[in-house]
């Protein structure tokens, strides 16, 4: 029985023995040219992690492709089962010279095998054939809608494969190299692919358009595409396919330079563009926040679009605005809208006129430059009054007795003095003459604040910076109330970094939480307030990209005055 048992635990591990991993690598070609595309593969008898090799200076261009089959072989009526895991990859040179492929590696229950010794690839040729196949039984060609264009002018670029074979199966694309372009594909998910029929020179080709890109010149000049590649197959029959593969002709596209006279404010707009604004008040008071919305349209290279610059008063203070980008690529350009959202808040009374924002741009059509431009805009700044527009409530009201007519009495009369009259009094004097002097004072007072240097300016500034911080706050609150919280937000994070900005002496253009807690810590603010400052700065800034309860927004309201009033003490 035991002798039974270990005959079994033999013939056990014969088999698990002659079924151990095996790993190997091998390519179809091993003398290729320049830009030939050709085969290597691993091949695998189990299904473990493989590490492909490091092909160095080859080119991947397609893959890795996986692939598995299975078969039995019966022997002396002993049948075994054969499996066959693969991994194929596309490769190619760029240059002529020999280039050695290193071992690719499998590992199976902590053994791990390799492939064996490297692949040498020799590369011969110079590699400039721009026809994929010298006998024309099937080419690549990429054409564009126009020759000559304008710098920043879209033009299509279109990729099509010709074969007098149909095609069953698209294996590799790849793009040629051109400097000085923006592309963007304008299919690129694409799942279904036309094809129709062409005669040239007498012989029927299946013609598949493989791609179509928009592109857009950067520079002046004869711009070069180098030439694309593909890989497409073509079934012979059930068992067998046949590669079509090779690379597409050269194009050059000859770019124009824009006018040399172009004013100020263009920055290298091509296309048709419009320009509109709004604005939600034009009168308001110190420290109340305008809501300025930028929203540019058309067609035309708006990848070259800078984020606008606008042009504000030294006292109005903006942060990033809100960005919301409605473009997309089409064949005519990119097409579409983007909108600004700006929130303005100016910190001193007086009346402005300004002109925002103006940009121009050369019109394809016209072939000339225009102009965008937001016509002067008059602002109204009234100081501010915390107590404005204050209504008081719950007077009593004057109680009217005795309304009757009253009889008139026959006492006799009472002696009066000249003690018993106010007028010639003291309080008469001071009644008289208090009242010009206090307008006298307010005058001055006003005078001087008008008067006053930037330096005392912007010490007054800071003393009321808390005081216009907590008022923005109360209407925040009010915001959530009405259950506008995308407003609530704004002028939350706009309140907090106005007060910031204001007692710290800080740039809009530098501000960031790290540039606030540096200049806190220099101050030697409290760690427990740093903390608390960068979880209401996170908290807000989350707020804005995930939904948040009203509760949630009135606690961090809450935590911000809390944090403000602490502040406030310490800087």
């Amino acid at each position: 029985m035991r002798f039974g048992f270990f005959i079994a635990f033999l013939l056990s591990a014969a088999v698990l023995y002659a079924q151990g991993p095996v790993i190997e690598a091998a390519v179809n070609k091993s003398t290729v040219e320049v830009g030939e595309v050709f085969t290597y593969q691993i091949i695998a008898n189990q299904d473990c992690p493989v590490t492909a090799p490091d092909f160095g200076e080859l080119e991947v261009v397609g893959g890795p492709d996986k692939g598995y089959s299975s078969s039995s072989v019966t022997v002396n009526n002993v049948t075994k089962n054969e499996n066959q895991y693969t991994l194929t990859f596309h490769l190619r040179a760029n240059k002529k010279g020999t280039f050695n492929i290193p071992p690719a590696s499998m590992k199976c229950k902590l053994k791990k095998v390799n492939s064996g010794e490297s692949i040498a690839i020799t590369v011969t040729g110079s590699g400039n054939n721009q026809s994929v196949n010298s006998s024309g039984s099937y080419f690549l060609k990429i054409s564009s809608d126009k020759n000559s264009v304008y710098v920043g002018e879209p033009f299509v670029l279109t990729l099509k494969f010709y074969s007098t074979k149909k095609p069953s199966q698209i294996e590799a694309i790849e793009n040629g190299n051109a400097s000085g372009i923006y592309r963007k594909d304008l299919n690129p998910n694409r799942l279904n692919y036309t094809m129709t029929q062409e005669n040239i020179k007498g012989s029927k080709y299946y013609v598949l358009e493989l791609k179509q890109e928009l592109c857009i010149p950067e520079r002046a000049g004869k711009v070069t595409i180098e030439p694309y590649y593909a890989s497409l197959l073509h079934s012979v029959d059930l068992f067998t396919t046949i590669r079509e593969d090779g690379k597409s002709n050269t194009l050059t596209i000859d770019v124009k330079k824009l006018p040399a006279d172009t004013p100020d404010d263009f920055n290298g707009l091509v296309g048709k563009f419009n320009l509109i604004h709004t604005i939600d008040k034009t009168s308001l008071t110190e420290g109340e926040a305008i809501e300025f919305n930028l929203e540019i349209s058309g067609t035309g290279n708006f990848n070259g679009f800078d984020e606008p610059k606008l042009k504000l008063p030294s006292s109005f203070l903006v942060i990033d605005p809100e960005v919301t980008d409605e473009t997309s690529a089409s064949s005519q350009g990119i097409k579409g809208k983007i909108n600004y959202k700006y929130f303005i808040t100016p910190t001193e009374e007086g009346d402005f006129e300004i002109t925002p924002f103006s940009f121009s741009y050369f019109d394809t059509g016209e072939k000339r430059i225009r102009q965008c431009v937001i016509p002067a805009i008059k602002i109204h700044v009234e100081e501010g009054d915390e107590n404005r527009g204050v209504v008081i409530k719950g007077q009593k009201p004057i109680e009217i007795e005795n309304t009757d007519i009253q009889f008139i009495h026959q006492q006799k009369g009472v002696n009066v003095n000249t003690s018993d009259f106010v007028f010639g009094t003291l309080p008469y004097n001071l009644l008289l003459i208090v009242p010009p002097v206090l307008v006298l004072l307010v005058m001055f007072a006003k005078r001087r604040v008008k008067r006053s240097s930037p330096e005392e300016k912007l010490e007054n500034t800071k003393k009321s910076a808390r005081k216009n911080a907590l008022k923005n706050l109360a209407k925040s609150s009010q915001a959530i109330k009405t259950g506008d919280h995308n407003s609530a937000l704004k002028m939350m994070q706009n309140s907090l970094i106005t007060y910031l900005m204001t007692k710290l002496d800080l740039s809009l253009s530098g501000l960031s939480l790290k540039s606030i807690t540096a200049e806190l810590e220099s101050r030697k603010t409290d760690t427990a307030l740093l903390l608390e400052l960068s979880h209401i700065w996170k908290k807000i800034e989350m707020a804005q990209y995930a939904p948040v309860s009203a509760q949630n927004l009135e606690d961090t309201v809450k935590e911000t005055i809390k944090l403000i009033d602490a502040l406030d003490g310490k800087i």
